[in-house]
């Protein structure tokens, strides 16, 4: 029920920071299909991403992957705990490809992580815009900065392949 919604939020947190698997992923899965979140929320959501049991980093996965359209910290957190986390390298698929899906419908998130003061989140952002296969204008000035003045080789070098990209 939507309304019972913020007087269940603490229950839902606890259940999803201190319950075992099955209660982890229940509440997900409960979280999910209200389609309600909180920034508290989507920070306990990422750290299920790190816990071992599969079905509950799985349903965490796919719960980031549908707020992240409508929250900058779900996107923020599927790049740096999805992209970057230690799961299997489908798992980072997975959730690079529901960035990718994001940013298609709307590039605002991808971009602002451009500017991010954040190397990791950069250079996430630049793994998506990579694989966006569409051309987004607006970024190739910073793409141009970055790959030319970025303080990290690695987003310097991933701006300026992304900049080829754009300009093709």
């Amino acid at each position: 029920d939507l309304h019972s919604f913020p007087t269940r939020r603490s229950s839902d947190l606890n259940c999803l920071r201190f319950g075992d698997a099955q209660v982890r992923t229940d509440t997900e899965c409960c979280i999910q299909n209200l389609g309600c979140f909180t920034d508290d929320i989507i920070e306990a959501l990422g750290e299920n991403l790190s816990h071992p049991n599969e079905f509950t980093y799985g349903e965490a996965y796919a719960t980031l992957g549908k707020f992240a359209g409508r929250s900058k910290l779900a996107f923020v957190t599927l790049m740096k705990k999805g992209i970057f986390g230690n799961h299997s390298g489908d798992w980072r698929f997975q959730a690079k490809w529901a960035l990718i899906t994001v940013s298609r419908e709307d590039a605002t998130f991808m971009l602002q992580c451009l500017d991010d003061p954040d190397a990791q989140v950069r250079s996430g952002a630049l793994m998506v815009f990579y694989d966006l296969e569409r051309g987004v204008p607006q970024a190739i000035p910073k793409l141009r900065e970055l790959a030319e003045k970025d303080p990290e080789t690695d987003v310097r070098s991933r701006a300026a392949d992304v900049l080829k990209l754009q300009s093709q």
